[in-house]
């Protein structure tokens, strides 16, 4: 039995390493986001945009380490930051529940947030990333709630301030949830002994600790100089993000509620269903839980401690959101920007579960664990599915293929400019070409400086002229190179990428970044 609880996390490996190498051989076609990693992956910068660069850097690394297929690397980076959030998870539970058997139910559930289930594995690399930072900050931090009146020692609140910097380069965001999670750790200072004085006296002793929790977020600290030098290129772009007609601050705080209800829902069915079931075999007896976490006190032990934590974690979310809408003008919200809000919400209520229902851990488990399978069956599945169907999809789009064609026309080593980014990604996943640029990705991305006297667009639309009304330079359009593939993903008919050859004619070879302005 010990040897299930601490292995159980084995199993779930297997099931996502499984799901990377599906992934990889059979869906070879990129989604949004990890269309954008891979042209990132063409070069190493110390940037590339209004998204912080922590998983650029990282897959990166991985891939000039392992010289694997990038697709292949990247799947197993995200199976890997899946596990860090199953695993984070389950080991704050454990810390929580003072029973090692509570981890892997917890850990499998929060895998069933409905982004995780669907969004993150399709195409989601940062918010991912971030989230996974949460869950280890979390269980990293989980003694100052269990156990408030133990000095936590100088390393771990160095490791705090490193994970909370990982999270802020994985997702400007994660500010949010760390605003969140301090104001629940104070709270359950208070709930604990409902004393002033003890609160007090815990607070003073914690903060000793926040100096090395600051060396910790040097990290960030660096990157927060480098943007101040890019403000345009990243701060700007992050405000227009932020910003849409969603009727002001009850608008956003109201999109702000949908998404979390976007994001539990499926986890929450889960739980329901463990419950019900749970409590029909249980055919009446009444469970007690047992005592408090690692340290804790008696206030810990109870189920009604750890809900008290959500509602203190949900409010001060919600009023953090709220500062943000009154005082940045943020007014719309995206539901993969909840995601790595969800986790601690995960932690708190999970264990409040599992106090007042102990029994349901194993079902919650099991159900959890199968429907974490099926989703990520039928995501691999599923570009086979939509074209049985006759819908379309770029996850159908044959990288491979597009090179071959890209190369026999002569366009293999040039500048390649390409949109959609799916295709841009699929060219640049490929090498296709010296570099490929997508014509809506960040100045920071690309080699501006770099002089170009020649490239090639290749796009579901043709061009007809390219010029640069602030240049005497002539360039010269070719006659579109036709090739056919499998769909658009409006579901149109299988439709045309058409390349073409755009040569400077004339005067001085201008530089990518003016060619990058003149972009239709």
């Amino acid at each position: 039995m010990k040897n299930a609880r601490t292995w159980w996390w084995v199993g779930l490996a297997a099931v996502y390493v499984g799901w990377a190498v599906a992934r990889w051989l059979w869906v070879p076609g990129l989604e949004f986001d990890e269309a954008e990693q891979m042209l990132h992956l063409q070069r190493l910068r110390p940037g590339y945009g209004p998204q912080p660069p922590l998983f650029e850097w990282s897959l990166w690394a991985l891939h000039t380490l392992t010289g694997g297929p990038a697709l292949l690397v990247l799947a197993l980076l995200k199976a890997a930051l899946f596990v860090m959030i199953a695993v984070g998870v389950a080991h704050a539970a454990r810390q929580a529940c003072g029973d090692g058997g509570m981890g892997a139910p917890l850990g499998w559930w929060a895998l069933t947030l409905a982004p995780l289930l669907w969004d993150a594995p399709r195409t989601l690399t940062h918010s991912l990333l971030a989230t996974a930072c949460i869950a280890v900050l979390v269980a990293l931090s989980m003694p100052l709630i269990v156990a408030p009146d133990r000095a936590v020692s100088r390393r771990r609140w160095g490791l705090i301030g490193l994970v909370a910097a990982a999270a802020l380069l994985a997702k400007y965001n994660a500010v949010l949830v760390l605003a969140g999670w301090s104001v629940t750790a104070m709270t359950a200072w208070w709930l604990d002994g409902r004393s002033w004085t003890r609160w007090r006296e815990r607070v003073v002793r914690h903060s000793r600790g926040l100096p090395w929790a600051l060396l910790g977020l040097l990290p960030f600290g660096l990157h927060v100089a480098w943007v101040w030098g890019q403000r345009s290129q990243v701060i700007d772009p992050i405000r227009a993000k932020m910003q849409a007609p969603t009727g002001g601050g009850g608008g956003v705080l109201l999109a702000f509620a949908e998404a979390w209800l976007a994001t539990v829902g499926t986890a929450v069915l889960v739980a329901v269903v463990a419950v019900v079931v749970s409590g029909r075999r249980q055919r009446g007896v009444v469970l007690t839980a047992k005592g408090g976490g690692v340290g804790g006190g008696a206030a810990t032990a109870t189920s009604s401690f750890w809900l008290a934590l959500l509602l203190g974690y949900m409010a001060a979310v919600v009023v953090a959101v709220a500062v943000l809408s009154l005082s940045a003008g943020l007014s719309d919200i995206k539901l993969r920007w909840v995601m790595p809000m969800a986790v601690p919400a995960v932690v708190l209520g999970g264990v409040a579960l599992l106090r007042a229902r102990p029994a349901a851990a194993t079902v919650l488990r099991r159900v959890s664990a199968a429907v974490v399978v099926a989703s990520l069956v039928l995501l691999v599945w599923r570009p086979t599915l939509l074209a049985q169907q006759g819908r379309a999809s770029w996850s159908q789009l044959s990288p491979a293929a597009v090179a071959r064609r890209l190369d026999a026309i002569g366009a293999g080593g040039a500048v390649v400019i390409a949109d959609p980014i799916h295709l841009a990604g699929a060219l640049a996943i490929q090498r296709a070409a010296d570099m490929v640029v997508y014509p809506g990705s960040s100045r920071l991305a690309i080699d501006a400086d770099r002089p170009v006297c020649a490239f090639w667009w290749v796009g579901t639309q043709p061009i007809t002229s390219f010029a640069d009304p602030e240049s005497p330079t002539v360039y010269r359009v070719s006659a579109p190179n036709t090739m056919r593939w499998h769909a658009h993903t409006d579901g149109r008919a299988p439709g045309v990428l058409y390349a073409q050859a755009v040569t400077a004619a004339n005067g001085p070879c201008p530089t990518l970044g003016q060619v990058y302005d003149r972009l239709p």
